[in-house]
């Protein structure tokens, strides 16, 4: 009789511990015209759903959505916004969002017509204690026309707590270039500080904003032989200069701190012998707090794309740092690819029923780098992902903290795995492969969409489906 009731509390425990797949039902969604989708404001109870829609021509749409869905992932509420109008004239741009608390998503947007000959940056938030909107203006300036607004970047901290808005307007060809930057806390949406520096002889090439709030500047020299970036960091109380090697033309930086000191790490283009010695191949840690380059690596790993995905690496448009990981003394390094898969016929610019055949470019193969703390590269993995995912829709993975354990979602084909697990994919150790529901048209997973909740232990995927539509999934009882 013991031994009987051994047996069945062992059978209830382990049904209680059991991973079981349950699947919401569809709701329409159009992946070609929502972007930026994002698990919000998640808690026990309630998940919604941001995206936007910013369509001009038309039938125009500009707005920002929200999907209210209960804890079965059925759809109970729908709430939009319409982007601050400037007219029938006006040109539009989404700018970036996060979530400001447990209850409030922020968003910018930023809008500009020659008619007026102005341009605005609006903060749209969104409360979910109250289910409404609200706005304010931000940001605006005189612009010349349409195709002479300017530049206008906006940015995130690493660690969330600064937004940036780097705006330069218009200037003719030997015109000194007023930059003009505002640095907001992402608590209250306050402003922390404004400048305005000038700059001759370079134009802007990427926005970053450190852990400290400051804004740093990579700028490129004029003209078809530019061959040195500069690296600008600007503050408060002006701007300065960064030493850094000449002939060194950096990617998109990934800046970040240890402890009070702020870093970046970025691909580089050398251009030591006066062309191109591979792009993508070279990768250096830069400290912006001390002025030196760490370390400079030769990246072995990028150079066996043909090999792994039919092109060759110089087809290699851009290598995303999706996500820096610290652990056991180590930063994880996980990329994501993107290369050249064609042309496609594309609007000239955005209201434009004109097109021009323009590059199809498609996500390819993932990475996992292992540096140590100075920025050495000590290891190099090949991610198993799914090759030629359209960036409209679903990068080539995602990335996920799990109770301190960082996981990499590439959805149906190759599954959920901790990085730690790679060099055992082969014998599929370690590896959750997502079930089928009796859905009729199963879906392609977004591996970015992704949320976890540490109290119910409930993984949250998202699908989407041929017919227009989504659907969300939840894993429960993860990891097991």
């Amino acid at each position: 009789m013991k031994h009987t009731l051994v047996i069945l509390l062992f059978a209830v425990i382990s049904g209680l511990q059991a991973q079981n797949f349950s699947y919401g039902d569809k709701f329409p969604f159009n992946p070609e015209s929502e972007k930026e989708a994002q698990f919000v404001l998640a808690d026990n109870y309630n998940t919604y759903l941001f995206s936007q829609i910013n369509e001009h021509g038309m039938q125009s749409q500009h707005d920002i959505i929200l999907r209210k869905f209960d804890q079965k992932n059925a759809l109970v509420d729908t709430f939009s916004f319409e982007f601050p109008g400037m007219g029938a004239s006006a040109l539009y741009n989404f700018l970036g969002m996060y979530e400001r608390n447990e209850n409030q998503v922020v968003a910018y947007t930023h809008g500009y017509t020659g008619k007026t000959d102005k341009m605005e940056v609006h903060e749209i938030v969104f409360d979910k204690t109250t289910d409404a909107f609200t706005s304010r203006l931000v940001f605006t300036h005189a612009i010349e026309s349409n195709s002479k607004s300017g530049d206008l970047s906006f940015r995130i901290s690493e660690n969330g707590h600064f937004a940036a808005l780097v705006y330069t307007p218009y200037a003719k060809r030997k015109e000194p270039k007023n930059t003009i930057v505002h640095v907001y806390n992402t608590t209250n949406g306050d402003e922390v500080w404004s400048n305005e520096v000038v700059f001759d002889d370079t134009t802007e090439k990427h926005v970053a904003v450190t852990n400290s709030g400051n804004v740093l500047l990579v700028r490129i020299e004029k003209g078809f032989k530019a061959e040195t970036n500069q690296v600008i960091e600007v503050t408060s109380a002006g701007m300065k200069q960064l030493a850094f090697p000449e002939k060194t033309a950096l990617f998109e930086p990934k800046v970040f701190s240890i402890g009070s000191q702020d870093y970046f790490i970025a691909f580089y283009e050398d251009k030591s012998f006066g062309v191109s010695a591979g792009k993508f191949n070279r990768l250096l840690m830069y400290s912006i707090t001390d002025q030196k380059v760490l370390n400079d690596n030769k990246v072995e790993a990028l150079t066996q794309y043909k090999s792994l995905t039919g092109f060759s690496p110089a087809e290699i448009t851009d290598v995303k740092i999706s996500e820096l990981i610290f652990k056991d003394e180590s930063i994880y390094l996980v990329l994501e690819s993107m290369f050249k898969a064609g042309t496609v016929e594309k609007p000239m610019y955005a209201g434009s029923s004109a097109t021009i055949e323009q590059d199809l470019i498609k996500y390819g193969v993932g990475y996992v780098l292992q540096m140590d703390m100075a920025g050495k590269v000590m290891n190099a993995t090949t991610l198993k992902t799914s090759v030629g995912m359209l960036p409209e829709i679903s990068n080539s993975l995602g990335i996920i903290n799990v109770q301190g354990d960082f996981y990499i979602n590439t959805g149906w084909y190759y599954g959920l795995y901790k990085p730690s697990q790679l060099n055992d994919l082969d014998d599929e150790y370690g590896r959750k492969l997502f079930g089928y529901s009796t859905l009729s048209d199963y879906g392609v997973f977004v591996n970015q969409l992704m949320h976890y909740s540490p109290d119910s232990r409930i993984l949250k995927l998202a699908r989407y489906h041929r017919d227009n539509t989504m659907s969300l999934m939840d894993l429960s009882n993860f990891p097991n």
